[in-house]
């Protein structure tokens, strides 16, 4: 019997460890090249400096904070096109950040003060470009999509 139920925990534990799958909190990539986010994720840019940023020598910090799909998720009937915003803080060094909204579909649906799927923000001394390239997410049983993660893009303007 004691046989039996260590064999059951072990199989249990075996089976929780090989589907867990852990995302890093933090991961690196370039400005100029487009990248993927999960919820609470951050990237740490590098690259494509412009004189100010050589200067402080500062990457720029990515955090995607809220994600929502109000797309029509599968299995369902929908009458009106749908959307999916972004909010990002992007910060760069101890003394600049800031908060941007991003949007992809009937963004009039959207009333978050999101200006679109490319908005231009400004960090500290440096100015940029961020642009949401598209967004992946997962039906759920109550008819509510689940944003799984985002592709985007950040540019030196």
């Amino acid at each position: 019997m004691r046989l039996y139920f260590y064999t059951l925990l072990l199989i249990a534990l075996l089976t929780n460890c090989a589907d867990g799958e852990t995302t890093p909190s933090q991961i690196a990539g370039k400005i100029n090249e487009e990248f993927t986010l999960k919820l609470n994720q951050t990237i740490q840019l590098t690259g494509g400096a412009t004189e100010v940023q050589v200067a402080n020598e500062n990457p720029l910090l990515v955090q995607m904070i809220e994600a929502k799909d109000g797309s029509c998720p599968a299995n369902a009937t929908c009458i009106m096109s749908g959307f999916a915003t972004v909010t990002l803080n992007v910060s760069q060094g101890k003394s600049y950040s800031d908060t941007i909204h991003l949007c992809l579909g009937d963004c009039n649906l959207y009333r978050g003060g999101t200006s679109g799927d490319t908005v231009e923000f400004r960090v500290g001394a440096n100015q940029y470009v961020a642009i949401l390239k598209s967004v992946e997410s997962k039906s759920e049983a109550s008819l509510r999509n689940v944003v799984q993660r985002v592709f985007l893009a950040v540019r030196n303007k």
